[in-house]
């Protein structure tokens, strides 16, 4: 039993269930923060341009906010209904995963001339693993939470999309402006991708009260 199984145990049967969440709710404000880049990191990184790659002017980056608002809606049912059938655990890793290869590429559009088209093939992977994330998070904090306690967490994971989009658009203009392109950014978000994945490992699939 690892140490976190063993301090949510030792917690009284009343407040227990808020520490089992706690998981789900770190890769749920990470993933969250990702949703605003997009509307926010992303336009600024694209109309600075890169190291290499040269900046594109407004109508241009609105395009490709555009695709990547797109594709939410064409991969949202198909890939809720594939991980209506699959582990929660395994949803979430797959949303990592695709999450942190989308950001990698972010980073290594900086790199070429046509960084555009990997900002593109990124966009696909990211929108992949943001599609994947918000079912089964969802489900996820049902699962967990006792019934009498499912109205507050969901509210917490809500307050995941507001604290995101307050702390990373500050923090993504300041990045980019002091560095003057989204490298730092990118490489960051994906390597934080990967540091959540093992924080999978402690989600519970069923209420610890089950």
């Amino acid at each position: 039993t690892s140490n976190f199984d063993n301090f949510v145990s030792s917690l009284n049967e009343k407040n227990r269930w808020i520490y089992s969440i706690i998981p789900i709710l770190i890769i749920s404000l990470f993933s969250t923060s990702i949703l605003s880049l997009l509307q926010s990191g992303l336009p600024l990184d694209l109309a600075k341009g890169g190291i290499i790659r040269p900046p594109l002017n407004e109508t241009y980056s609105s395009l490709i906010i555009a695709f990547q608002l797109s594709l939410f809606l064409l991969f949202q049912w198909p890939l809720g209904l594939w991980l209506s059938n699959k582990n929660i655990k395994y949803g979430l890793r797959i949303s990592l995963i695709s999450l942190s290869i989308g950001c990698s590429l972010l980073a290594l559009s900086n790199q070429f001339v046509n960084g555009v088209i990997i900002v593109i093939f990124a966009l696909i992977l990211i929108a992949i693993g943001l599609t994947s994330f918000l079912p089964v998070a969802t489900e996820a904090i049902i699962k967990i939470s006792p019934p009498s306690k499912r109205g507050i967490g969901m509210a917490l994971f809500s307050q995941c999309f507001g604290i995101s989009s307050i702390i990373a658009p500050i923090a993504s203009g300041k990045i980019i402006d002091e560095l003057g392109n989204g490298l730092f950014l990118w490489l960051m978000m994906s390597t934080l991708a990967i540091l959540c994945i093992p924080l999978t490992n402690k989600i519970k699939t069923t209420s610890v009260f089950d």
